[in-house]
């Protein structure tokens, strides 16, 4: 089957649109959580990992690492997004917290269904690690890359 070509100038409007759906949807969610929701991340870990979850196999100390790793993890990594920096390590970061949230939603009800919140956003983080690389300009480092180039000669 062959590849999908595309050319560069389709390339770079979905690669943008694409990080800038994703990221603003996870920098938006995190800076909601650690910011707007009262107790910030702290209350993120208490009231949507550790109480939900603490009658499960789960230890109640990894239940709270998860909690305040995931709204820090989804403005970071949103804003990495937004900018073009990190996209790659970013697009891990992301993916590895929706198996994290769909496996805690399946844990607690085996027949989650996941087309409410982690399809879009997968289907949003597939595309944008599909596109991600040197053909994808429009990034703040693809923009300083030529900056970096001359300072360090």
């Amino acid at each position: 089957m062959a590849a999908l070509e595309l050319s560069r100038t389709a390339h770079l409007q979905i690669a943008f649109f694409l990080r800038q759906l994703g990221g603003w949807w996870f920098f938006m969610l995190g800076r909601w959580k650690l910011f707007e929701l009262d107790g910030g991340a702290r209350a993120v870990a208490e009231r949507f990992f550790v109480e939900p979850y603490q009658d499960t196999f789960l230890p109640v100390w990894a239940l709270r690492a998860a909690g305040w790793f995931d709204p820090l993890a989804e403005f970071a990594c949103g804003l990495m997004l937004i900018f073009g920096v990190g996209v790659r390590p970013a697009t891990w970061v992301l993916m590895g917290l929706l198996v994290m949230v769909t496996f805690g939603h399946q844990l607690k009800e085996p027949t989650y269904a996941l087309s409410d919140h982690v399809l879009p956003a997968a289907l949003l983080l597939i595309g944008i690690a599909a596109l991600a690389g040197p053909k994808d300009a429009l990034t703040l480092g693809a923009l300083a890359r030529p900056i970096w180039r001359r300072l360090r000669k």
